[in-house]
């Protein structure tokens, strides 16, 4: 009886000893088999390039200092207390399903979030981080309202800004070609050349010039009318030899017997209409040239007072200038010139041609 109750104990114990370790053995299978589940997802979240920083409260505990996770091993919990090891079991269970939870809902976010990426690279591409808060805690936040950017998209920015700037400049040249009309105003000092009178010679004072214009644009080229006036006044005859003296006693007289010459009075007025063409390009966008010829006919009206003596004379006669200038287009509407033009009329009866060179300033109106 002894025996068969000693064979009994020794197989109860071992019966008992037998089923703790197939316990022990299922719960290090179940941990085991979420431990490799979890790894295999960490797998896949690395090889689809999408991952997103874990919880820093549900994961604390499971980090090393590198970062990297902590998983536990079948050695570290078997202990000499089965009850012990169960519940030691329960709590990682726990902990490993609310981890397995969190990656999943993890990954369900970063799938709608998260942008795909070109290439897969064996480094995880991170999303950005906002260590700080407004309240200045030192903690990690991600900023899921916000994308970042790829390198195409500044490259798209500045592509896009680039064009701004030609359609912008386009824009400039096409207002530019659709306000073919301007009318613009000349004012200037106009410097008559030397003239006869008979055969002697008629030299006169500097002068003013005034006129308006009217062209039609047509690309960089134009056509065009004038009219303009310039009023100028006699300084002296010269060529006088002593033989021709006039009367007189006057100091006019005296400085004619010493020199030959002597002075004269009397306005000179000249109103001239002319149809004109020309080449107006551009040489920045603000910039351009002008040059333009001009024919027409003009009306001249001469007074000449020596002494007592008072001349006057009318005659149509032919006008003829060459002006060239550079100027400034402050915008699409307005535009000013600054110009040289050299002019001039046919002869007469008693008085040969007569040039002039003119320096002077123009506003413009473009529309």
């Amino acid at each position: 009886m002894r025996k068969i109750f000693f064979h009994l104990c020794i197989l109860s114990f071992f019966s008992y000893t037998t089923v703790q370790s197939n316990e022990r053995s299922k719960a290090l299978n179940a941990i085991q088999s979420k431990i490799d589940s979890l790894n295999a997802q960490i797998l896949s979240l690395r090889n689809n390039g999408r991952t997103s920083p874990p919880n820093k409260s549900s994961t604390e505990k499971l980090l090393d200092k590198k970062g990297l996770p902590i998983f536990p091993n079948k050695q570290e919990i078997i202990r000499t207390d089965n009850y012990q090891v169960l519940e030691e079991v329960d709590s990682l269970n726990s902990k490993l399903d609310s981890l397995n939870e969190e990656i999943i809902a993890n990954c369900t976010q970063g799938n709608t979030q998260l942008p795909e990426p070109a290439q897969y690279l064996d480094e995880v591409i991170q999303p950005p981080y906002h260590p700080e808060t407004n309240n200045g805690n030192r903690e990690s936040k991600l900023a899921t309202g916000s994308k970042e950017k790829p390198n195409y998209d500044k490259e798209n920015e500045n592509l896009t800004k680039r064009t701004g700037e030609e359609e912008s400049q386009n824009e400039f040249i096409a207002d530019d070609h659709s306000k073919r009309n301007s009318f613009s105003f000349y004012y200037g000092f106009t410097i008559p050349n030397k003239s006869n009178f008979r055969k002697y010679g008629i030299q006169f004072h500097e002068g003013q010039q005034l006129s308006i214009e009217y062209l039609r644009k047509f690309d960089s080229f134009f056509l065009g009318t004038t009219f303009g006036t310039k009023v100028y006044e006699n300084k002296k005859i010269t060529g006088i030899r002593v033989d021709d003296t006039i009367e007189g006693r006057t100091a006019n007289y005296i400085h004619l017997v010493e020199t030959g010459q002597i002075n004269a009075f009397g306005q000179n007025r000249l109103f001239a209409l002319s149809f004109n063409g020309g080449w107006e390009p551009n040489l920045t966008e603000r910039i351009f040239i002008k040059n333009k010829i001009s024919m027409g006919i003009a009306f001249s009206e001469r007074e000449l007072k020596i002494e007592e003596q008072m001349l006057t004379q009318s005659d149509v006669v032919f006008y003829y200038s060459f002006l060239s200038g550079l100027g400034i287009q402050w915008n699409d509407f307005f535009h000013t010139l600054f110009y040289y033009q050299f002019d001039g009329q046919t002869e007469t009866q008693r008085f040969d041609d007569q040039t002039f060179h003119e320096l002077g300033m123009s506003f413009g109106i473009d529309y």
